[in-house]
């Protein structure tokens, strides 16, 4: 049975295992953050931020505002869309995130193949060692956890915001959670 806090009735429709893989990752993340920085920030912005690969690659540290990420293009980066969004991020997040920068430049340390393969590998690698074995596009799967619970939270429309996509039909095909049951009280 799950712990209470997460006694609900998405528990008994299988969303059980996710709950147990989620409190798998956060226990084991401590001891990422410790073996590798890198991946670890990068842990951080995909999970807790929902960035994509190419803008956690591409993330510089005069995107962290005030417990935010500003997602932005500039003369060497352009979003998938050419699009800027603010993400929040939640104190306790920021504040990691924050130990972690660097003066400036990029939030990932390392030259451009580490930044946008090999910190990505050992991500992948970290991931499946953990239990994330269900997609071959492990990292990609911490932004959908996001954008889901932010759905899930929040609604359609502000996981589309928060994800950056231009159509909410994006974030309803692939982020959405279509199974959950809804029970509302009069």
């Amino acid at each position: 049975h799950p712990p209470p806090a997460i006694r609900d009735p998405l528990w008994s429709r299988g969303l059980g295992d996710v709950y147990k893989r989620q409190a798998k990752t956060l226990a084991a993340s401590k001891d990422l953050r410790e073996s590798d920085p890198e991946a670890y920030k990068a842990f951080l912005m995909a999970y807790f931020a929902g960035l994509r690969k190419s803008e956690i690659a591409n993330a510089t540290v005069e995107w962290i505002e005030d417990h935010a990420i500003h997602v932005q293009p500039d003369g060497q980066f352009d979003t998938k869309n050419s699009h800027e969004r603010t993400v929040p991020l939640a104190p306790d997040v920021f504040a990691d995130l924050q130990d972690l920068l660097p003066a400036d430049g990029y939030i990932l340390l390392g030259n451009q193949t580490e930044r946008t393969e090999l910190v990505f590998r050992r991500l992948n690698k970290w991931l499946r060692g953990i239990g994330w074995t269900h997609s071959t596009k492990v990292v990609h799967e911490l932004r959908k956890v996001y954008g889901s619970t932010v759905s899930r939270i929040a609604g359609i429309h502000a996981a589309q915001h928060l994800l950056g996509h231009m159509d909410y039909s994006t974030t309803d095909r692939y982020y959405a959670d279509p199974g959950a049951d809804v029970v509302v009280n009069q």
